[in-house]
């Protein structure tokens, strides 16, 4: 499996996801066979209209879901290419613990956590010390305005904005090789979502991978190097 391109972190060929009502006995295709391409330092934009299966397909490659067909390959920092269909869940948890971030719509917790351990958590993972993880989190939400006098706190309550702007440090945070991106302004102010938008480029010019999925056509003008739409076309 040595056949990646050296500039590609990540390429998915066919890749489909389908699902299974038994108490119907029906099949239900998720998203079409799609393909893609994530190379270091760039953004791939997914785009179309909603219930192509954009999200299904970041799922796949994140392994939430199992796809039902289709080729994901992917490089690790070793510069060992493996298939994230195949790779055994112990793989897949350690690339997520140090390579793989996904930053979803909705802010998943353990529940009584304060939202700077919550941040903080992948610098953890990648074996820096407390305290120094702790101070680049709370950097990270000063820089995206949530106030100091939540940090200490879970983020149970705080409102779908706040969640979210939580949610994105936690995944810009530290060094990941690829980051997947699920509507990442969606639920933020437009003076936020500027600050996230400069925050995206700074890491793409660290050389970090991203895929994300967008429906607002200027953030894609504004970020993306490659454009695939669901529709079945390729911009």
């Amino acid at each position: 499996m040595n056949d990646l391109p050296l500039d590609l972190l990540l390429r998915v060929r066919q890749l489909r996801k389908s699902f299974f009502l038994h108490e119907r006995g029906l099949g239900i295709d998720s998203s079409r066979p799609v393909d893609l391409e994530v190379r270091a330092g760039e953004l791939t934009a997914l785009t179309g209209p909603s219930g192509v299966g954009k999200s299904s397909v970041v799922k796949a490659i994140y392994r939430t879901y199992l796809p039902s067909g289709g080729e994901i390959l992917y490089r690790d920092t070793a510069g060992r290419v493996e298939s994230l269909v195949t790779a055994p869940e112990s793989r897949i948890l350690e690339l997520r613990r140090r390579e793989i971030r996904y930053v979803t719509q909705f802010l998943h917790f353990l529940p009584r956590r304060s939202t700077l351990d919550i941040v903080a958590e992948p610098l953890w993972q990648e074996g820096i010390p407390a305290a120094e993880a702790e101070a680049e989190a709370r950097a990270w939400l000063h820089r995206f305005k949530l106030p100091e006098n939540l940090h200490g706190v879970s983020p149970a309550t705080f409102s779908g904005g706040e969640k979210q702007r939580v949610n994105l440090a936690r995944g810009l945070i530290g060094s990941p090789r690829l980051i997947l991106l699920d509507e990442p302004t969606a639920s933020l102010d437009k003076h936020t979502a500027a600050i996230v938008i400069e925050a995206v480029r700074e890491q793409l010019s660290r050389g970090i991978g991203m895929l994300g999925i967008f429906h607002d056509p200027e953030l894609v003008a504004a970020l993306a190097t490659t454009e695939i739409c669901m529709n079945g076309e390729s911009i």
